[in-house]
């Protein structure tokens, strides 16, 4: 981290963090806003994409169920 900018010396100067807003689960289907691999030509490297959580949003689902299903519930 040093070679960003942090210094152990002044930890308590770093006051500022992050906190989690929200949690979404989503279902990843086919109309699902993604870039597969299979979408990308070959040649072109290094691809970011940004997907904004508006258009994922028609494929939340419900959290605790998710979480559950994980665990082994049914």
């Amino acid at each position: 981290m040093k070679k960003y900018g942090y210094f152990d010396e002044a930890e308590d100067s770093y006051t500022v963090g992050y906190y989690q807003r929200d949690n979404y689960c989503f279902a990843v289907k086919d109309s699902f806003p993604r870039i597969t691999k299979d979408a990308v030509p070959l040649g072109v490297a290094d691809l970011t994409y940004r997907v904004s959580i508006m258009s994922c949003m028609p494929y939340a689902q419900d959290t605790q169920l998710v979480l559950e299903l994980l665990k082994g519930g049914s």
